[in-house]
């Protein structure tokens, strides 16, 4: 599923007569502000059908149909001052960041854009994953053109990609994506005016410069000024009008963000935190989370049930965000310990339970 994407070059053209629906960069950037969130509400299990209608310059009605299995993630918009990796994006003017956890992993992204009266490019992206003991980063600078505006009926998007495998092989991706149709949407019980974009994906992989394969792929997005956006993949190529079957159905809901947020949706907190460690019990090693508004020196210690100081952990300046440091337990003797993290006036504490 493309997440919102209204990606690589776009050409308008001259706008016509009957664009009666027109979405400008200060309605994206609305969706954009800090102190909402983007909900994703996907199925790929069996979506069932949908009527697409056609392209035409006269009004449609589009239902969306009911998804029986959802699976839900959260997108939060936050300032780009305010996350740990603002200085590798000093022209970001928006941010979004999530979170999920998995078992014993935690997974996080950051998405950096900067938004003008005409355009959108996202510069660059971060994905953090903290599993087993290990917190590794992967920035990406690499800036893509998403959108220049209005979005409007006769816009027109042309993408094509290119990558080499080896030898004589390498794949072309061609897209072309069509604003060609407007109307009325009903959605999750709400209707909605919106712009719809067809989009016509031709992916072709080379063998010394003969196609050896092409797929072709048709989907569909929907736009609404309010933050309604829908997204679906018709199941056959050769089905792009009236009733289709789907392969997938996502729906995008921009909305306050919620208070009192879950582990798998975290935001840059705004006090200190000292996170429950994980494993516990734990034999012989546990990773011990811990978040911090600002950066700031951090110190975290082990203690024995005694009061005793059995290991110092970290005694450092830590960056805004989240962190984690592994304790190997192993000379220790089974029982209870205290983990005590201070952050300038924050103390928080933690039993953690050793058991071999």
């Amino acid at each position: 599923m493309r997440r919102f994407s209204l990606v690589a070059l776009l050409f308008l053209s001259p706008l016509s007569l009957y664009a009666q629906i027109s979405i400008t960069s200060a309605d994206v950037q609305g969706w954009f502000a800090v102190g909402k969130s983007w909900t994703y509400l996907n199925s790929d299990s069996n979506p069932g059908t949908m009527n697409v209608g056609t392209a035409s310059e006269s009004a449609q009605t589009w239902i969306v149909p009911s998804i029986a299995r959802l699976d839900t993630f959260r997108m939060d918009n936050v300032s780009p001052s305010s996350t740990p990796y603002a200085s590798s994006f000093p022209r970001a003017t928006h941010c979004q960041y999530g979170g999920r956890t998995d078992q014993d992993a935690l997974f996080t992204i950051y998405n950096f854009y900067r938004f003008s009266a005409d355009s959108l490019i996202q510069l660059g992206t971060v994905h953090r994953q903290k599993f087993l003991g290990l917190d590794t980063t992967y920035v990406d600078v690499r800036p893509e053109p998403l959108a220049r505006f209005p979005l409007a009926l006769g816009g027109t998007l042309t993408r094509r990609d290119s990558v080499y495998s080896g030898p004589g092989q390498f794949s072309i991706t061609t897209e072309t994506e069509v604003y060609d149709a407007f109307g009325s949407m009903t959605v999750l019980g709400r209707t909605y005016q919106a712009l719809r974009s067809k989009s016509t994906e031709i992916r072709q992989r080379f063998l010394n410069n003969a196609v050896v394969q092409q797929d072709t792929l048709i989907s569909f997005m929907w736009f609404a000024k309010e933050g309604v956006l829908v997204e679906l993949e018709a199941a056959e190529a050769g089905q792009s009008s009236g009733q289709i079957p789907l392969q997938s159905l996502l729906i995008q809901i921009v909305s306050a963000t919620p208070v009192g947020i879950a582990e798998d949706g975290r935001t840059i907190p705004t006090t200190p935190q000292l996170l429950q460690n994980y494993s516990n019990p734990f034999n012989p090693t546990t990773t011990i989370r811990f978040a911090l508004p600002q950066a700031g020196r951090v110190t975290i210690k082990i203690f024995d049930l005694l009061g005793r100081e059995v290991r110092m952990l970290v005694d450092a300046k830590q960056d805004a965000g989240d962190h984690s440091v592994v304790w190997d337990g192993s000379s220790m003797p089974s029982g209870a310990y205290i983990c005590r993290m201070q952050a300038g006036s924050f103390r928080g504490v933690r039993r953690i339970l050793l058991l071999r």
